[in-house]
């Protein structure tokens, strides 16, 4: 589903079945090897039959329509649709080709990591249940929940209850942001030095990478910044956000330090709020006039675990080793 787009593939459908596509059929002598496999609604499915892929998509009328119907969002967002439509439309051959060759490595290491973390956690003795995604999702709708990860983890396995009364108010969100590199200097594009790591890390009690809070008073940037800083000797810094820089030449005056730099970053989000949609960004977003962050890459959703305490200390440290021994860039340095 990831590999595709959960969409179809010859005509952008969504929201609806979508069974799985031979894209060379069997009958012509296509396998049944992943790099053959796609997604289609039920309705190419059985209009392409034994069809070549190239002829079906240049003859097929219905398909077509299907396509104008339901508008893929690349189209959809263009300020020329039209002209969109039709340049989606010409590569799309060429793009089902190269993507049905595209591996799958990275879902592999998610299942052996998955499997082996299983495996830890019952070796501990704590309750451990499990169910295939389906089970999952088919729980989660009867119970009239919305996508979530939160809710996903309340609906895994047979012991879900019918209804669900204890829901915890707030879950913890991790973030991997890693500990910068080991870049002594950098050159220009003749290979000139033009700047050199400073001696000082810590310069005015501020590292690279802590997030801050930044309420300026006065001047173009005036206003409440939230984000991660860039520091300077001079005492000048930069507040970056969402992966771009949002405020430039920030004293250092006026950063008051929410979290240090240890490549973790650790919040409590509502379980109502959009980041917690398996849908919402990946890179994490921050409103710098209100400092509200909305969106989070996650490593771990643990519900009913309150953040600090000495029961989330159990649970961490129990975790831990088991994703370390499978993710190398995993480093524990008190995230809390």
């Amino acid at each position: 589903m990831e590999k595709w787009g959960r969409a179809g593939v010859y005509c952008d459908a969504t929201d609806v079945p979508l069974p799985v596509e031979h894209i060379l059929a069997n009958k012509p002598g296509g396998s049944d090897r992943v790099s053959n496999l796609t997604l289609a609604c039920e309705a190419c499915n059985q209009s392409k039959g034994t069809l070549p892929l190239a002829v079906f998509l240049t003859r097929d009328v219905g398909r077509r329509q299907r396509t104008q119907r339901n508008a893929h969002p690349a189209v959809r967002q263009d300020p020329a649709p039209k002209a969109a439509r039709a340049r989606w439309e010409a590569e799309r051959l060429e793009r089902i080709q190269s993507q049905r060759k595209s591996p799958l490595r990275d879902a592999a290491l998610m299942n052996g990591v998955r499997w082996r973390l299983d495996w830890g956690l019952r070796d501990t003795g704590l309750p451990v249940k499990g169910g295939s995604g389906g089970r999952t999702q088919f729980q989660r709708i009867a119970r009239a929940r919305p996508k979530a990860h939160y809710f996903d983890a309340l609906c895994v396995g047979e012991s879900t209850p019918e209804s669900l009364t204890h829901i915890a108010a707030y879950v913890a969100i991790w973030t991997a942001i890693g500990r910068g590199n080991r870049q002594m200097g950098g050159t220009n594009q003749n290979g000139s030095p033009i700047w050199h790591r400073s001696r000082q890390k810590i310069p005015f009690g501020f590292r690279t990478g802590d997030l801050v809070v930044a309420p300026v008073s006065c001047g173009k940037y005036a206003g409440v910044w939230t984000g991660r800083v860039s520091i300077r000797a001079s005492g000048s810094f930069d507040i970056t956000a969402g992966g771009r820089r949002v405020a430039q030449g920030i004293s250092r005056r006026y950063c008051r330090t929410l979290q240090r730099s240890g490549g973790w970053h650790d919040e409590q989000n509502p379980v109502s709020s959009p980041g917690l949609q398996a849908g919402a960004s990946r890179e994490r977003l921050v409103n710098p006039r209100s400092g509200s962050m909305t969106g989070f890459r996650s490593l771990s959703c643990l519900p009913c675990i309150p953040m600090r305490g000495d029961r989330w200390s159990s649970v961490y440290n129990r975790l831990y080793p088991l994703v370390q021994r499978n993710l190398n860039a995993v480093r524990r340095k008190d995230p809390c």
